[in-house]
């Protein structure tokens, strides 16, 4: 048992849907700012011990290369100039090379998707006291699934349906389902609550998948329908709760 304690397609195709997720969060905005700052006609060569392909190419054009590779947008590679010289090869950087390496991590992605499994699903939640007495610990159970990459979040729900948020944090599980033990400190529960502690309180626990990088959005994209969030609550006065003896 974990516990914690706080204070507070086409293969071309595809890669636009997949990009179009990583673009959500800005970092393929970030990259071509990146990119474009760096001089159009700044290079390296004379790497004669370079594999094939990558002995000379504009910094830019590599910069792009790998951009493109990460968002799997294959509409990056027309930005890549290749860099030509009589004797050395730059060949490694240029749009067929770039779209023929985003096509690959494009299928890398697809095999990568066929081995993930649904993550693990909320069970049941239950509100203690704490050992010392005065604090509470969420006691949160999982069933079936992967355990890795989990974000949990626990909320109080107001009699509007509005959620205050208690507490939200990554979360990884082993591979066999558990329970975790959350610590929750009286006051942080009766800020976030804005009730008495005689009155009832209502506690939503919330379980999803995280999606972290571009690398895992990407994987998902070709993810066949399954369920990523899982949700489970429960109502309890928190005067009302008793102290829970330690278990040996």
């Amino acid at each position: 048992m974990h516990t914690i304690r706080s204070v507070a397609c086409a293969l071309l195709v595809a890669t636009a849907a997949c990009a179009g997720g990583a673009r959500a969060d800005g970092s393929a905005i970030d990259g071509q700012g990146r990119c474009l700052a760096i001089p159009a006609g700044r290079y390296q060569t004379g790497l004669l011990f370079n594999p094939d392909g990558m002995q000379t190419y504009y910094d830019r054009a590599r910069c792009w290369q790998e951009l493109a590779v990460v968002m799997r947008d294959a509409q990056l590679c027309a930005r890549v100039v290749q860099r030509r010289s009589w004797f050395l090869d730059g060949s490694a950087y240029s749009p067929g090379a770039c779209r023929k390496r985003v096509s690959e991590q494009v299928r890398r992605d697809i095999v990568a998707a066929t081995r993930l499994q649904a993550p693990q699903q909320l069970r049941d939640v239950a509100v203690e006291r704490d050992n010392n007495g005065r604090d509470f610990s969420v006691r949160v159970r999982t069933v079936g699934g992967d355990g890795m990459s989990l974000r949990l979040t626990l909320s109080i729900v107001d009699a509007s349906g509005r959620e205050h948020l208690l507490q939200s944090q990554s979360q990884s599980m082993t591979r066999n389902p558990e329970e975790v033990l959350v610590f929750i400190p009286a006051d942080l529960l009766a800020r976030t609550s804005g009730a008495r502690m005689d009155q009832p309180v209502h506690l939503r626990a919330t379980l999803e998948r995280e999606f972290a990088s571009p690398d895992d959005r990407a994987v998902d994209a070709h993810v066949p329908e399954m369920p990523l969030r899982s949700s489970v609550e429960t109502e309890f006065v928190p005067a009302a709760l008793q102290r829970v003896v330690m278990r040996p």
